[in-house]
């Protein structure tokens, strides 16, 4: 809603302008009723389709590993980020589907790939023999998670493939993709706004009080939703009694899910 009104946009207009999708309305069913109301249908554009399923591909969850195996009583030390995925979509500019893609193919060079840009594809990687922390993911074929190891192919972003390079590995690709961005940056206005809520609601209610507690809440899920219905996650429903797989939300967008996920994962292993 904040990104509507800051752009004029209608519901069609950020889905078509943000999330890079069409809108159509289901057709009429033969004996539907008079009162029958159609539902909105969204499509990925075609000019943006490419790129969302690449991203879809490239959309993982965080780094999160332990580097000792078997009994061991310590010194832990557990590294996280503060405000991870907040700072993250800060960064992230707004893409802009309507300049068509540029593809690479062959090496790809630091001179051609941005840490903050629309970059996915399926890539051949190696990293030098001593490296100890390679930084690009492959998917655990047990359902695990996340391994990074010296060599192999797997679907990456950006933020990964420059930090990779940086670390002296050699990165190839049969078709790489870096879509446009503009300059501006909705969801850095997102995080502002409702940063200024709850700062809001913890001086007219008090730290800790419901009201500032749920604007926490509403500010630590946007990325939750943003990749929402991606991975294929599944929940227990209440009412059905049974697991259903989580659908999109209403800001679902692989391309900046991907992005932003890729950008903390390139942090971590940085």
């Amino acid at each position: 809603e904040h990104i509507m009104a800051t752009h004029g946009w209608s519901i069609e207009d950020f889905d078509f302008h943000w999330r890079g999708m069409d809108t159509s309305l289901q057709p009429k069913p033969p004996g539907a009723k008079r009162q029958w109301q159609p539902e909105r249908i969204l499509t990925p554009r075609p000019d943006a389709l490419d790129l969302i399923n690449r991203a879809t591909a490239c959309f993982y969850g965080g780094r999160n590993e332990c580097f000792a195996v078997g009994i061991h009583h310590g010194p832990w030390r557990d590294y996280d980020v503060a405000g991870a995925y907040a700072t993250s979509m800060a960064i992230v500019p707004d893409p802009d589907f309507s300049v068509p893609p540029t593809y690479t193919n062959g090496y790809l060079s630091l001179a051609t790939i941005s840490p903050v840009s629309y970059g996915f594809g399926y890539v051949d990687f190696e990293f030098p023999p001593d490296t100890l922390y390679p930084c690009l993911p492959i998917k655990d074929k047990s359902g695990k998670g996340l391994i990074f190891p010296l060599k192999g192919s797997c679907y990456a972003s950006s933020p990964e493939i420059y930090l990779a390079l940086r670390m002296g590995a050699k990165v190839r690709s049969n078709s790489f993709v870096v879509q446009h961005a503009k300059q501006t940056h909705s969801l850095l206005d997102v995080m502002r706004h409702l940063t200024n809520l709850r700062a809001r609601a913890a001086s007219e209610y008090g730290k800790g009080s419901p009201q500032e507690l749920f604007q926490k809440e509403v500010t630590n899920s946007v990325y939750g939703k943003i990749g929402q219905g991606l991975a294929g996650k599944r929940n227990y429903s209440v009412r059905r009694d049974e697991y259903q797989v989580s659908p999109p939300s209403s800001i679902t967008s692989a391309p900046q899910a991907a992005l932003i996920t890729g950008l903390v994962r390139a942090l971590v292993s940085a």
